[in-house]
């Protein structure tokens, strides 16, 4: 390797004074601006440069790299293919590059270079050499990043005051406006325009006082500010807080003006809401139910009152008995109660309840709440001010309360399924008599004791109940299946649904949980009926599946063929795509479409134009309905091309027997005001009832005695929406009844055509599938956490073999900058102990992941000192480079009961977060210590380092991926994996720190532990 003169060419033996004096400034003048010279000698592979690239890189001249592969190791790894590529494409075109790139962070500090290069041809036009030059372009760069961190800023400022900020150029009249105008405004940036636009939206009353302002302060370039009414985009005016100040640009005028506008109409409502305060105040006391006056003490005689009497004596009266007034009407039980008064305070405040007869000579109970009002010289009250309230319902109501709580207990034990009453900490408060029956267990096994004895073992994921706790606790109601072991060993899979709730006035969670181990056959059974409904909607009349705007969602099969289309061919079509030209009312059409979903069924005639041009006359009917879940109109077609040539006598027999078959496979009856005139056979099967017993019968014997006042309520209305009820079978039975009616005409005059329609199977579908929408959240919920723990244990595998891999690298460095085999074989042992501790860590790694995979987290007698000499091992070349002292007092607290693989975990990233964020002005000092506190294990970890600013970064600090200092090795991830695994174990991490003098944690080992863990 040579070393380069200024020219990239190799020293000669001689030169003149005159070009070694020039090679000299030119060397000085590269220096100065940090420029560095190189050149690579394509064929040769071999680079030389000048010394200034040596110390750009922050690499040793003694140790130059030599080749092209050397130099690429010296670039950042995320920038190196960007710069092989530009010399690559310099190389293949034969002209010069230009790239910016980060130096290796494993070289010390990242630095910005600025890299130029161009190629050197032979005669043949081949590349044989490539010149260039480096520039260290740090300073430069990161004033660019700290200026785009500035804007991010002041946007963010902008947006979280609500402020409009503007620049109004005054000659141009053009206006530039930040980014959250149209959180406040409702206009974009360029819908505001300039300064005629802006004008044009104050309101015309306000405009010509905001013109004179502004005119003022342009002339005087004193600060502006004005309060005007403002139109925003949705048509509504606002008060805006206009503040702004002129910039003259080194004039005599002003040029600019930099303002902000803030929506000021919640001020501008304070005026009017003390208007309101001052009315509220003068009618309070003569709406006030209760009574509000002034006693005098000393005589106990009221002094004032507001008029409002409880006991129902009038004013003259009570003047008229004076003194003896208030003791005569008080229950003598209760005149020991009556507050005494002496030299109380003033704001003193006595409440007391007490009967007083009123003048009906009934006892009422009253609430008298009085306070120290006025006093002598002496201190002795004289008078107190007071209010009454008649408490009697009050009083009722919590007699009921404790006859409706004896009430709830007999209830809470008669109910069938399991109901748990946990305090906020997961143990049991109470359980009903379900819960017993259902584990086998006597009450007296749950109270104090976590889910965790119920627990069938391996079967459930406790971090996720856990998560799931605090869900609840929020308010969020969760739902999710458990695997229970019973008493006598048994295994079986409940629901459970865990929501907040009250118990006896206090904050609890509510558990309530089912036996569903039989609940797969039921989903079977449901899927089952699915596929029979779907072979049946195939085989009856033709069906169309509409959307509100009529467009086809589905069709039957005999729908698609009446047309002569496949189903594909007419999904996402409109039956205007099949209608007759000219022959259809297409406004009718829509307005029947959109009655039909308000729930107002009809029929009408359509001529339909089937695939081979024929035409189809059809009797269409509407109605709303759900398919699948979802709202939809739901039309049936009865081709009538034939029956249309029928005997026009016949129409209003047809009208009616279409009418009784538009309700597919139910019971349909013809009744005047109730009684039955006519039925099909389908309502005798669901009733048990013959036809002839129907007929002439009073069809409410067929509901259920609660729903019969609603139902002739419906008829009278002449209501046509479906609804549910209760019916009655001949039997007796009841059972779940659908009902839906229309008026007719028959015979000269209306009656109501109803359909029945037994729902039953439909109900208990309808919860089957809601049962089944629960599990299949629950199953989402469960991959979702399981994802987490897989992201988890890369993370610890990632965080836990940075430390040693880098005391590897390190050693190794000292170990080719040895100068004694002494030191080199010093260094040998001490990467020997490296490895043997990597690997140590690699095999205890592996023994979590199967941890995790058996859920069950082996705990050790560990002492913090073996763990302690263990991790300093690793960390022995980082601890040399900054000249760390670490002191240790493990006396108080020496061991731990704790996952091995943990300890080591929590100590290595605080032992190297201690030494990496170490500040330059003195050497490191790391302190540990052991202790109890209030009978909890703690460890305090503390140092001199560079600290935390806990005020901008306090909730930050444990979070993933969350850094607060510009280290090029922080990657925000050990806080926040340590955090996860001293909770998962019970225990609780904290901090203090200051900016500049240092941080120290406190481990709780101990501070949450419960049965479960």
């Amino acid at each position: 390797m040579k070393k380069m003169n200024t020219d990239g060419q190799a020293t000669p033996g001689h030169h003149s004074e005159d070009l070694h004096g020039n090679k000299l400034l030119l060397l000085q003048a590269l220096e100065a601006a940090q420029i560095g010279l190189w050149q690579w000698n394509i064929p040769q592979d071999t680079i030389t440069w000048s010394g200034k690239v040596y110390t750009i890189f922050g690499i040793s001249p003694s140790s130059p790299p030599g080749t092209f592969a050397g130099y690429s190791s010296l670039i950042h790894p995320d920038d190196r293919n960007k710069v092989i590529q530009a010399i690559h494409s310099s190389l293949e075109h034969k002209t010069s590059y230009f790239v910016q790139h980060r130096s290796n962070p494993a070289l010390g500090d990242i630095r910005w270079i600025e890299s130029w290069g161009t190629v050197v041809s032979d005669d043949q036009g081949v590349p044989v050499t490539l010149l260039g030059s480096v520039h260290d372009i740090t300073t430069r760069k990161q004033a660019d990043l700290d200026r785009d961190a500035w804007q991010a800023r002041y946007e963010l400022i902008a947006a979280a005051t609500g402020q409009v900020v503007y620049d109004y150029e005054l000659k141009s009249g053009s206006i530039r406006w930040n980014g959250v105008i149209r959180e406040v405004l409702g206009y974009s940036a360029e819908e505001m325009g300039n300064v005629d636009t802006w004008e044009s939206l104050i309101h015309p009353d306000d405009r010509a006082a905001v013109a004179r302002e502004i005119g003022i302060a342009t002339r005087t370039l004193q600060p502006y500010e004005q309060v005007y009414r403002f139109r925003k985009k949705n048509g509504e005016y606002i008060a805006i807080h206009d503040k702004g100040f002129f910039m003259t640009m080194g004039s005599d005028h002003a040029v600019h003006m930099l303002g902000s506008m803030q929506d000021y109409s919640r001020h501008t409502r304070y005026e009017e809401v003390f208007r309101e305060n001052e009315l509220f105040r003068e009618s309070l006391e003569s709406s006030m139910p209760a009574m509000l006056y002034v006693l005098d003490v000393q005589r106990y005689k009221y002094v004032y009152t507001n008029g409002v009497s409880l006991t129902g004596y009038s004013r003259q009266e009570v003047e008229a008995m004076g003194d003896l007034f208030i003791p005569s009407v008080i229950h003598p039980e209760d005149l020991p109660r009556i507050p005494r008064w002496t030299n109380e305070p003033l704001g003193f405040t006595q409440e007391v309840q007490l009967r007083i007869r009123n003048r009906d000579g009934e006892w009422r109970w009253m609430l008298s709440r009085n306070t120290v009002f006025k006093k002598d010289g002496q201190g002795t009250v004289l008078q107190v001010i007071g209010i009454a309230q008649d408490i009697t319902e009050q009083k009722t109501a919590e007699e009921a309360l404790r006859r409706s709580e004896q009430s709830y207990r007999e209830l809470f034990d008669t109910v069938g399924e399991a109901i748990y009453i946990q305090h906020p900490d997961g143990t049991f408060a109470d359980v009903n008599r379900g819960a017993c029956i259902m584990y086998g267990y006597p009450k007296e096994a749950f109270i104090g004791r976590t889910p965790a004895f119920l627990s069938a073992e391996g079967r459930n994921d406790f971090e996720a109940l856990a998560q799931m706790t605090m869900s609840a606790l929020k308010g969020i109601p969760q739902t999710f299946e458990w695997w229970g072991r019973k008493a006598n060993g048994e295994i079986f899979l409940k629901e459970v649904r865990l929501k907040k709730g009250s118990y006896f006035g206090q904050d609890m969670l509510i558990a309530t949980a089912w036996d569903i181990t039989q609940q797969n056959a039921m989903v079977n059974a449901l899927r089952e009926s699915e596929a029979s409904f779907r072979d049946l909607f195939n085989t009856v009349e033709p069906i169309y599946i509409q959307n509100r705007q009529g467009v086809f969602l589905d069709i039957n099969k005999r729908g698609y063929e009446m047309y002569g289309y496949t189903k594909e061919e007419l999904i996402g079509k409109h039956p205007i795509d099949l209608a007759v030209p000219g022959k259809n009312d297409l406004e009718a059409l829509a307005i029947s479409t959109e009655r039909a979903w308000q729930g107002y069924p009809s029929m009408f005639i359509w001529y339909g134009s089937t695939k081979d041009k024929k035409v189809a006359i059809l009797e269409v009917t509407q109605q709303r309905g759900t398919y699948f879940g979802q709202d939809v109109v739901i039309a049936t077609a009865h081709d009538i091309t034939e029956s249309r040539k029928a005997d026009i006598a016949l129409r209003e027999s047809e009208q009616r027997f279409r009418t009784l078959q538009q309700a597919s496979f139910g019971g349909i009856g013809l009744h005047d005001h109730g009684r039955i005139l006519d039925c099909n056979q389908g309502l005798c099967d669901m009733t048990g009832y013959s036809e002839e017993e129907l007929k002439s019968m009073d069809g409410l014997a067929l509901i259920a005695t609660e729903w019969r006042d609603h139902v002739m309520e419906k008829i009278l209305g002449g209501y046509e929406k479906t609804y549910d009820v209760t019916g009655v079978r001949k039997n007796g039975t009841r059972y779940a009844l659908e009902i839906q009616a229309k008026m007719i005409p028959y015979q000269g005059k209306t009656i109501r055509v109803t359909e029945f329609r037994d729902i039953s199977d439909r109900k208990r579908a309808e919860e089957q599938i809601i049962e089944q929408n629960n599990k299949l959240l629950a199953l989402t919920e469960d991959l979702k956490r399981k994802n987490e723990q897989l992201e988890e244990f890369t993370q610890i595998v990632s965080h836990n073999l940075r430390s040693p891999v880098g005391n590897i690298l390190t050693l190794l460095s000292f170990f080719e900058t040895a100068e004694t085999d002494e030191q080199r074989a010093e260094y040998l042992k001490l990467l020997k102990e490296s490895g043997d501790i990597t690997l140590t860590t690699l095999h205890e790694l592996n023994e979590v992941l199967k941890i995790k995979q058996n859920k069950n987290i082996e705990k050790q007698l560990l002492r913090f000192d073996d763990s302690f000499n263990l991790t300093r091992a690793m960390l022995t070349a980082r601890i040399a480079e900054t000249g760390a002292q670490l002191l240790c007092d493990f006396t108080e607290a020496p061991q731990v009961h704790y996952p091995k693989i943990y300890l080591e975990s929590i100590l290595l990233n605080l032992l190297s977060n201690a030494l990496k964020y170490n500040s330059p002005e003195r050497a490191p000092i790391i302190q540990l210590k052991t202790y109890y506190y209030h009978k909890d294990l703690v460890l305090e970890v503390s140092d001199n380092g560079l600290g935390i600013n806990l005020e901008r970064y306090g909730h930050h600090v444990f979070k993933l991926r969350k850094t607060f200092h510009r280290h090029p090795e922080s990657r925000g991830i050990g806080l926040f994996m340590i955090k996860n695994q001293i909770e998962a174990m019970g225990g609780e991490i904290t901090l203090s720190s200051k900016p500049h003098e240092g941080t120290t944690f406190y481990i709780n080992f101990t501070k949450n532990l419960t049965d479960g863990n």
